[in-house]
């Protein structure tokens, strides 16, 4: 008689497993050769939406405790005007065309959040074409091949427009500067700031703005709705709602005016650092990518700077910023687009290294300063010096983490240090691995990235010690006082005979409270021979 077949816990916990494995499997071969068995098909995705609602955990009202899907849904008109309240259990038979539109939790499929969106385009339109928001330069005849879209506005504390322009031209040769256009949005609603800017510009870029390189435009007042009263989402301040929400405005002007003005249209803030020779970079990637679907091609280090659009893709997604605006900061509008416009499979192929990074501390929003920045672009100020194998070490032991003191020295994967906590008597020390002849040493410290951070007063020393110990004598070469390069130079034809080179603090640069300033070293350059054996 045979024994019946008994299933332990183990072996049945085998068979699942493997059984869930075989079904998994089965799925998504199927999804991979044909759409009509995937239950995960296009056609299914216009059922949900990708947009994500705010969850009750994160959204409360700390006065009553209550999620913000227990209460009711503030709406407004056109005008900025608050509407009455409505339940959300209304929404479903209430007919007039603002429940139409809220009547579900989720926001709609791709096609109707951008439709909805071009709707409320149309209610706002202005004629962007019109040589009224032009403050300042020329109108191009033809049509450029690259828009880069410049938003810009009043900085209390520091302004970096100037920089972020002289960049950006200076990275151009001049017959690339025929296929391209920058386009700086004036985007403050003050007209003395509006103003100010204009003057500015017109005063560092008169060529520019001649020959169409540069041209500089204002939204008209009517394109913005009030930014008062508007919902508390994310727990954000009601400051920094109206920043955010006024930011994603601008873009969205900023975006449709350019949209006819040539085939590709990339995305910068008014405080970055430009790669030299971007246009050909970006023309590169380009091509390499063009038999790829994309929504987006990214050149930037972080958040929305150098964004690359088609042009003839930024009608919707000005529409869909504009009518999301006060629901997402823009970065991240933006990706929700992109997700959209590819249907759920956003592909976003990206440049390394990034062509864009941030050079500003001080955000356009007042009160809010980066820490930490993106100070690192992809090269040197100085291509002609040798730089001999050497130790590079510092007393600075506090400073940005990832942004080591030999990434000054190092001319294969240049970086920058950026130091903080500085004292007197804190050193870069520079070792070389056998003696040298040192012609000429130059130290850039401060600069673009981080304009106010180099050395209040500095001393150059070095020593020649060249035995089997540690350098310890040194002899003065040259003292510097608030001074952002340090450069010597030897008196000798064939230069100063260097076993260690020694930078040290002798003096501290203090902010507006009295506090030591940061020490930013961008560049350790060194020109030197290597002393002959005898």
């Amino acid at each position: 008689m045979r024994r019946p077949w008994k299933c332990s816990f183990s072996k049945c916990l085998i068979f699942g497993i493997a059984l869930v494995t075989l079904l998994n499997t089965f799925v998504l071969f199927s999804c991979r050769f044909s759409d009509s068995a995937c239950p995960f098909s296009n056609k299914y995705q216009g059922q949900t939406s990708h947009l994500p609602i705010p969850s009750n955990e994160y959204i409360t009202d700390k006065k009553s405790e209550k999620t913000l899907n227990d209460q009711p849904l503030l709406l407004q008109d056109k005008n900025g005007e608050t509407k009455a309240p409505i339940e959300s259990k209304q929404l479903k038979n209430d007919g007039d065309q603002n429940n139409k539109e809220n009547k579900q939790v989720e926001l709609g499929t791709h096609k109707e959040m951008i439709d909805r969106a071009n709707y409320k385009m149309e209610e706002s339109a202005v004629n962007f074409n019109s040589k009224d928001y032009i403050i300042a330069g020329e109108k191009r005849n033809d049509d450029a091949f690259l828009i880069i879209g410049v938003p810009t506005i009043h900085r209390t504390r520091a302004s970096y427009l100037t920089l972020t322009l002289k960049d950006l031209v200076n990275g151009l040769d001049e017959s690339e500067k025929e296929e391209v256009i920058i386009v700086v949005l004036a985007a403050d609603l003050d007209p003395n700031s509006v103003l100010s800017v204009s003057d500015q510009i017109s005063k560092d870029f008169p060529r520019e703005l001649q020959t169409g390189l540069i041209r500089v435009i204002k939204a008209p007042t009517s394109f913005y709705p009030k930014l008062d009263k508007l919902p508390r989402l994310w727990g954000d301040k009601p400051e920094r709602i109206r920043w955010r929400s006024k930011q994603s405005l601008d873009y969205s002007f900023l975006m449709n005016y350019c949209k006819e003005l040539g085939q590709y249209y990339l995305q910068i803030e008014d405080d970055v650092t430009t790669s030299k020779g971007y246009l050909k970079k970006i023309k590169d990637f380009i091509k390499k990518h063009q038999e790829r679907r994309w929504s987006i091609l990214e050149f930037g280090a972080r958040g929305f700077i150098g964004m690359l659009y088609r042009t003839s893709d930024l009608g919707h997604l000005s529409a869909f910023v504009k009518m999301y605006y006060w629901v997402y900061p823009v970065d991240l509008l933006f990706r929700q687009y992109n997700d959209f416009n590819l249907n759920g499979n956003p592909q976003w192929p990206r440049h390394r290294p990034p062509l864009f990074r941030h050079i500003g501390t001080f955000s356009s929003l007042d009160g809010q300063v980066r820490k930490l920045e993106d100070i690192k672009v992809g090269r040197r100020i100085y291509n002609d010096n040798n730089n001999p194998d050497a130790d590079v070490t510092t007393s600075i032991r506090d400073h940005v983490r990832g942004y080591k003191i030999m990434s000054a020295y190092d001319t294969y994967r240049h970086g920058m240090f950026w130091g903080k906590n500085i004292k007197k008597g804190d050193y870069v020390l520079i070792e070389f691995h056998r003696p040298v002849r040192v012609k000429q040493m130059i130290v850039e410290s401060g600069g673009a990235r981080a304009p106010e951070d180099y050395f209040g007063a500095a001393k150059v020393l070095y020593s020649t010690q060249n035995g089997a110990g540690e350098c310890k004598e040194f002899i003065l070469w040259k003292e510097f006082h608030e001074m952002p390069q340090l450069k010597v130079h030897s008196k000798e034809p064939e230069g100063t005979l260097c076993q260690c080179l020694k930078i040290e603090v002798t003096g501290l640069r203090r902010d507006e409270v009295g506090k030591p300033r940061w020490l930013a070293i961008r560049e350790i350059a060194v020109w030197s021979e290597t002393v002959k054996d005898e």
